[in-house]
C-alpha cells in the first residue's frame, strides 16, 4: 500500500540547502542530493491522506565497534545486520525507520536499496552512540538540522500529511551523562509545533511503563509536563541484557506532541537479535480501531501477592490533582501503573 508525503519546509531555520532523499542513489547520505526547490517544484502532494509507519530500531550489539574505531576507511555495518533490517523494514512496511545508538561516524556510509539515510554522530567523532533516520525514498521529506549534543543525539526530517507538518526525529541519549528538565526542553524546542521523537532515551519512569523511576526519567517527565507532551510505550520491557544479573525494563518509547492518539498504534516485535525490542508505532489519518478483547492483564497464574507487594512499592501518592491535565496525566500514571504490574505478576 502506497504511504507518499508531499515535501514540507521547517518553521525553524532550516540548513542552507535541505534535502529530499535522492531516488537516482536510494541514499540520502551522498554528497549528490538536490535542493529543497528542485525536488518539490512542479509537483503536488501526492496521496498525502495515507498513513506514515514510524519505526525506532536500536541496533543490534554484534556491530564490529573496534574495527569502526581504528578503521580511516569509509565506516559501514556489519552486513548481516544490515540484511537484518532491511528485511524487517520490508517485511512489516516500514516507512520510516528511527535508528538509535547508530554506532556511525561522519566517515560512515550506509547504502540501502530504495531509500534514504541521514546519520547524526556522537559530537567526539567517535564509532559510539548516535542517531540516524532511514526513509523510502516515495515519502517526500525535507532533512531538518541535527541535535548533536553529547547527552543526545537526534536526526530530523519533516514530513507532511492530511493534518499539516510532522517532523520525526531519532533520538538517543547516552546514559552516562547528567541531563535536566531545561536540557530536555531545549532538544523539544527544536522540533516545531508538531513532532514524534523516539528511541531510546535511557530514562526509567513507570509513567510510561518502566519498572523502576529514576533521576533522568524525573527530569525528562518534568520536561514532558512543561512543554505539554506526551510519553507513547508499549508499557513492556523494550530492552533485555544478556547480564542475567540485570532485569529487563522499558527503555525505548515516543514523546509526541500534537498528535491525535486516537490515530496511533504502538505494537513491539519479536523480530531481530538486538538485545532492545524494536517497536513499531502507526500513524493514520483517521481514528484505528483497537482490539480489546484478545489481551487480557492478568490469567489463573497471575500472581496477587506480588502484583500488590509492585503497587505499594512504586506508586507516588503525592500527585499533585489541581488542574484537569494533572488529573489526565495521573490517571494515565495510575492506568500503566497497574498494568505493568499485571505484566510483572502474571506468566504468559
Amino acid at each position: 500500500m502506497p504511504r507518499a508525503k508531499q515535501p514540507a519546509q521547517s518553521n525553524q531555520t532550516p540548513p542552507s540547502n535541505p534535502t529530499v532523499g535522492n531516488e537516482s542513489t536510494g541514499n540520502g547520505n551522498n554528497t549528490h542530493s538536490r535542493s529543497y526547490a528542485d525536488a518539490t517544484s512542479g509537483k503536488t502532494p501526492n496521496q498525502v491522506n495515507n498513513p506514515i509507519w514510524a519505526l525506532f530500531l536500536p541496533l543490534s550489539p554484534n556491530l564490529n565497534n573496534d574495527f569502526l574505531a581504528r578503521s580511516h576507511v569509509e565506516h559501514k555495518w556489519s552486513c548481516s545486520q544490515q540484511n537484518e533490517l532491511e528485511v524487517f523494514m520490508k517485511s512489516n512496511m516500514i516507512d520510516v525507520c528511527l535508528i538509535s545508538e547508530s554506532h556511525t561516524t561522519s566517515r560512515s556510509r550506509i547504502n540501502v536499496p530504495g531509500y534514504s539515510v541521514y546519520l547524526t554522530p556522537h559530537p567526539d567523532g567517535g564509532a559510539h552512540a548516535g542517531a540516524a533516520i532511514i526513509i523510502k525514498n516515495s515519502v517526500k521529506h525535507c532533512l531538518l538540522d541535527p541535535f548533536a549534543a553529547p547527552y543526545l543525539q537526534a536526526t530530523s526530517i519533516r514530513v507532511e500529511d492530511r493534518s499539516g507538518f510532522l517532523n520525526l526525529s531519532a533520538i538517543y541519549c547516552p546514559p552516562r551523562h547528567t541531563i535536566k528538565e531545561e536540557m530536555f526542553s531545549d532538544f523539544f524546542k527544536t522540533l516545531g509545533n508538531r513532532f514524534i521523537a523516539g528511541g531510546d532515551w535511557n530514562a526509567k519512569h513507570s509513567h510510561w511503563g518502566s519498572r523502576i523511576t529514576v533521576t533522568r526519567g524525573k527530569e525528562l517527565k518534568k520536561s514532558i509536563d512543561a512543554n505539554h507532551l506526551r510519553s507513547m510505550s508499549t508499557g513492556e520491557p523494550t530492552y533485555w541484557p544478556t547480564d542475567s544479573n540485570k532485569t529487563p525494563d522499558l527503555l525505548d518509547f515516543f514523546i509526541t506532541k500534537n498528535i491525535c492518539l486516537q490515530n496511533t498504534l504502538i505494537k513491539s516485535s519479536l523480530d531481530g537479535s538486538s538485545d532492545h525490542t524494536p517497536v513499531i508505532l502507526i500513524l493514520s489519518p483517521i481514528a484505528i480501531p483497537h482490539d480489546s478483547g484478545t489481551d487480557y492483564l492478568h490469567n489463573s497464574k497471575t500472581d496477587w501477592d506480588c502484583f500488590r507487594e509492585y503497587l505499594e512499592s512504586n506508586i507516588d501518592l503525592k500527585l499533585s490533582l489541581k488542574t484537569n491535565e494533572e488529573v489526565d496525566n495521573a490517571s494515565l500514571y495510575i492506568t500503566n501503573l497497574i498494568q505493568v504490574a499485571a505484566w510483572t505478576s502474571t506468566l504468559s
